[in-house]
């Protein structure tokens, strides 16, 4: 499964967050617009990622953000997801891309891995039209 979304990129708090050996903290991925995979728990408001990944893919906390979820081999804790940043977002283009990506969604993708499906066909027509 693949899919994309603008995304807000928040630094994680509360109990169970703790730096990674870099001593650097998780940060979560929130949908504005598109689609998310909740890959750990179902439920899941956001999507967390490793701290050291998001600096290095350049996501920066308080920014918004074009992503991309690439699904990679499932390892002992789950079903794993490339995140790719596409894009640094206005606000404004944050407003204007409701309409290709859809609206905020995290999909379920806690478990077993399915068949491949297209989910970023009217993605396309943004990333042409913006970028």
């Amino acid at each position: 499964m693949n899919f994309q979304a603008i995304v807000s990129i928040n630094p994680t708090q509360g109990g169970n967050f703790t730096p990674n050996k870099n001593g650097v903290m998780p940060v979560a991925l929130k949908p504005v617009n598109g689609k998310v995979p909740a890959h750990r728990v179902a439920n899941a408001q956001t999507y967390i990622l490793d701290g050291t990944v998001a600096q290095i893919t350049g996501l920066v906390p308080g920014k918004l953000a074009w992503v991309s979820f690439d699904e990679l081999e499932a390892n002992e804790y789950g079903r794993n997801f490339r995140v790719t940043k596409i894009a640094d977002i206005s606000p404004m283009d944050a407003l204007t891309a409701g309409s290709n990506l859809g609206a905020p969604e995290m999909v379920n993708c806690v478990g077993k891995k399915e068949e491949k499906s297209e989910e970023t066909a009217s993605a396309a027509g943004f990333a042409e039209s913006k970028f």
